[in-house]
C-alpha cells in the first residue's frame, strides 16, 4: 500500500511539473540589420543558446537576421527578459562584431539568440556559441569556430580553419588552403569528416579513443594504427591536427567545385 501511494504521489508531482512547464510564458523576436563591411575584414559573433549560420554571397553588404527567444514564469518576466536581451554591435575599421552576452542569472528564465548572416565571400570569421550549431558555406578566409553542444559544418571553404566543439560532429570541406597556416579540428563526442584539396601539403597528427581513422589522401606515415596517425601529405607543410574521443575520423579528397 505504501509503494502504491508513493507512486501515485510521484505521478501527481510529475503532472504538476509538466503543467507548470507547459504554461511558462514564451516570447520570440526577430530583427534584421545590414552593414557595410570592407572585403577581407573580420566578422566576429559571440552568442549563447543559439545557432550561427553564415553564407557567402555576391552582395557587397552583410545582412544579419537575429532571432531571440525567452521563457519565464510570467508574461511580465518574459517581456523584461526580452528587453534585456540585447545584441552589442561594433562596426569599426571595416569589420563587424556582434556580441550577445548571457544576461540571465535567474535560473527560472531561459533565453538565447541565433544569428543568420549573409556576407561577402572574402571575410575572416570568429564564431562562438554554446548549445547551438555552427554552419558556414562559401567563405574565403580564416575561420575560428567554437561551440559547446552542437555540430560544426563548413562547406566550400577556402583558407584556414580552427574548429572546436564538445558534443557534436565536425564536417569541413576546403577547396583551397592558406599555405603554412595550421588546420585544427577537435571534438569529444562526435566524428570528424574532412574533405581537403588533393594538392594539400600537410603534417598530420590524428587521434581517436573510441573509433577509427581512414584517409584516401596519400599519407606517408611515421606511425599509425586504427586510432592514431602521424605522417605527411604531399611532402608535408601546414599542420593538420584532428582529434576526437568518441567518433571516427575520415579524411577525403574534396570533389566539390565552386
Amino acid at each position: 500500500m505504501r509503494f502504491t501511494t508513493t507512486l501515485a504521489a510521484l505521478a501527481v508531482f510529475l503532472c504538476a511539473l509538466t503543467a507548470q512547464a507547459a504554461h511558462r510564458a514564451r516570447l520570440n523576436e526577430t530583427a534584421e540589420m545590414s552593414y557595410d563591411v570592407r572585403a577581407g575584414s573580420p566578422i566576429s559573433v559571440e552568442t549563447f543558446n543559439g545557432s550561427i549560420h553564415v553564407r557567402g554571397s555576391d552582395d557587397a553588404k552583410v545582412h544579419v537576421t537575429v532571432t531571440k527567444h525567452v521563457q519565464a514564469e510570467t508574461d511580465e518576466e518574459a517581456r523584461e527578459a526580452m528587453a534585456a536581451l540585447r545584441v552589442e554591435t561594433s562596426h569599426d575599421n571595416g569589420g563587424l562584431v556582434l556580441k550577445a552576452p548571457d544576461v540571465h542569472g535567474d535560473r527560472e528564465i531561459e533565453g538565447g539568440i541565433s544569428f543568420d548572416i549573409t556576407t561577402p565571400r572574402s571575410v575572416d570569421l570568429t564564431l562562438n556559441t554554446t548549445n547551438g550549431s555552427i554552419d558556414v558555406s562559401d567563405i574565403r578566409g580564416d575561420g575560428m569556430l567554437k561551440t559547446t553542444n552542437g555540430q560544426i559544418n563548413v562547406l566550400r571553404g577556402s583558407g584556414s580553419l580552427d574548429i572546436e566543439t564538445t558534443n557534436g560532429g565536425i564536417r569541413a570541406e576546403l577547396l583551397d588552403v592558406t599555405p603554412n597556416r595550421p588546420l585544427k579540428f577537435l571534438t569529444t563526442n562526435g566524428g570528424v569528416t574532412l574533405e581537403l584539396p588533393s594538392n594539400l601539403g600537410a603534417d598530420v597528427v590524428a587521434s581517436t579513443t573510441n573509433g577509427t581513422i581512414s584517409s584516401d589522401l596519400p599519407i606517408v606515415a611515421n606511425s599509425s594504427d586504427h586510432r592514431h596517425l602521424e605522417g605527411r601529405i604531399n611532402g608535408g607543410g601546414s599542420e593538420l591536427r584532428v582529434r576526437t574521443t568518441n567518433g571516427t575520423i575520415s579524411i577525403r579528397t574534396s570533389t566539390a567545385q565552386r
